[in-house]
């Protein structure tokens, strides 16, 4: 993963997908900096489309 200055932890990441979501949803992250989002929801079965400018 990319070196971010506002890169969030892994571990609150993954709780939220799993809390928020189920194997096979779409997230979609807009600002996904450093990929934590896009690794974690890959990680946890999700299908992920993220997008930073």
């Amino acid at each position: 993963m990319h070196k971010y200055f506002a890169r969030r932890p892994h571990n609150v990441f993954r709780y939220l997908i799993e809390f928020y979501t189920k194997p096979g949803d779409i997230i979609l992250d807009c600002f996904c900096g450093g990929g934590v989002t896009l690794f974690e929801g890959l990680a946890t079965g999700r299908k992920v489309i993220a997008v930073d400018i």
